[in-house]
């Protein structure tokens, strides 16, 4: 349904901009292929063994959003499971270079076409994971939780890889659909940068929503319930682990009901009662 969803939104784009009155002349009159690059790189993650449990939890995820932005990345997808043991999070990051040229449709350029001579999109996808510095590295902890993270990252890994080679398939019917709109020659220079817009919306529907929600469903996979109770039956039986976020129940104290007073004077007759027998 959501992939359903994200096509849609891909259709949509192209019918906003896309007037009734296009054809198909600019498409026969093609001089050229394009000549497309599409490149994905999975770098290995970027580790941070520093911070505390405590910092990790009450973050918010701050910490990586700057991290992010400091490197021209945006946030795809995150963990939102065990934070006291590790966290795992997704950044993504891409360049465009174009080479957009006009072709006339007659001899007085009163109208033209523009083609995509060029295109290169150049991405990364980068996991991001977080192991508190309670679980120091070489420790059974440690060793137990570096493991399923980098699962994780297979997994972030193979999802980008493969939908950027399903844009790349797609690449030559999104820049027909683009290229076959005639425009006034007045307008070549405002509709070129219309069409790196629609391209860069179309490129953000790929890796924000379709590729996000598919690392939302592959790693769920690895954050099943079975695996969960199996990581921290794990961590307490072969590492003697507890989780430094927990702490001693209070002892919960049960109010009972008060028994009704009864003096020891009476108050009426002014003597003291009898001892009990």
């Amino acid at each position: 349904m959501r992939q359903a969803q994200a096509l849609t939104i891909f259709v949509l784009v192209f019918l906003m901009g896309t007037p009734a009155f296009a054809d198909s002349m600019c498409a026969q009159k093609k001089p050229f292929v394009s000549d497309v690059l599409i490149e994905m790189e999975t770098p290995e993650p970027h580790f941070d063994f520093t911070k505390s449990v405590a910092y990790l939890n009450s973050d918010g995820g701050r910490s990586t959003r700057e991290w992010l932005e400091k490197n021209n990345m945006q946030g795809v997808w995150s963990s939102k499971h065990m934070q006291t043991q590790g966290i795992a999070m997704g950044g993504w990051m891409v360049y465009y270079e174009y080479d957009i040229d006009p072709a006339p449709l007659d001899q007085y350029w009163a109208y033209a076409c523009l083609y995509v001579k060029e295109l290169k999109i150049r991405m990364m996808f980068r996991t991001i994971i977080y192991v508190p510095k309670e679980y120091p590295e070489g420790s059974c902890a440690f060793n137990l939780i570096m493991p399923h993270e980098m699962k994780h990252y297979q997994v972030n890994k193979v999802v980008a890889q493969n939908t950027a080679g399903r844009l790349r398939k797609d690449m030559p019917e999104i820049l027909a659909e683009l290229e076959k709109e005639h425009v006034g020659s007045q307008h070549l220079k405002s509709h070129a940068e219309l069409m790196k817009q629609r391209i860069s919306e179309i490129v953000d529907v790929y890796f924000k929503q379709v590729m996000g929600e598919e690392m939302e469903k592959m790693n769920g996979l690895v954050d099943s319930p079975e695996e969960y109770a199996s990581f921290g039956r794990k961590l307490r039986e072969e590492c003697g682990h507890k989780s430094p976020q927990a702490e001693p129940k209070k002892e919960r104290r049960v109010r009972t009901e008060r028994a009704p007073y009864v003096p020891t004077v009476n108050l009426y007759e002014n003597k003291k009662p009898e001892p009990a027998p």
